[in-house]
């Protein structure tokens, strides 16, 4: 794949080698720390090997990016299932899940849950109260919102799925 090289950035490290293809020191990746390199005067890309400092730097990101997705989607299964409990219990009419519910009581519960992120996050940007910890009290309720709000788009896919499986 031929990327069209852009300027030369001002700093480049010391023991970059010269372009495999000419000699040429004229070489930029828009990141340094990345394998991607492009040469200036012959228009070659290549990539150059990592350092096993940097497969172990880039393994542990992903661990921990991982890790934290899996934490969030389990929040998320959590909050599906006490939504679910909510319903047997008779506070909630519905549930999203179900194939039998239309889709624009759907949308409504999706958009009520949307509009309380939406209130979340301007009272987290405009409302915040100075003082220790109230910004993280703010978060808190940004993130229980966001939560509930993708248990209740994960109900509506769950109903698409099991209408699709059935035809």
């Amino acid at each position: 794949m031929n990327r069209i090289p852009i300027e030369p950035p001002n700093v480049k490290p010391a023991d970059e080698p010269p372009c495999p293809k000419c000699g040429s020191d004229h070489i930029n990746s828009p990141y340094w720390a990345g394998i991607y390199r492009d040469c200036y005067s012959c228009g070659h890309s290549w990539q150059r090997v990592p350092t096993v400092r940097e497969c172990l730097d880039t393994l542990a990101a992903n661990t921990r990016q991982r890790l934290l997705m899996d934490a969030v989607l389990h929040e998320v299964r959590c909050e599906r299932l006490r939504q679910d409990e909510l319903v047997r219990n008779g506070t909630h009419p519905f549930r999203c899940a179900d194939a039998q519910v239309d889709q624009g009581s759907k949308l409504l519960v999706l958009s009520e849950e949307f509009g309380e992120v939406a209130k979340a996050a301007y009272e987290l940007k405009w409302c915040s109260v100075p003082g220790p910890g109230a910004d993280a009290a703010n978060e808190e309720y940004l993130r229980t919102e966001l939560i509930q709000l993708a248990a209740v788009a994960v109900a509506w896919a769950e109903s698409l799925t099991s209408t699709q499986n059935k035809s």
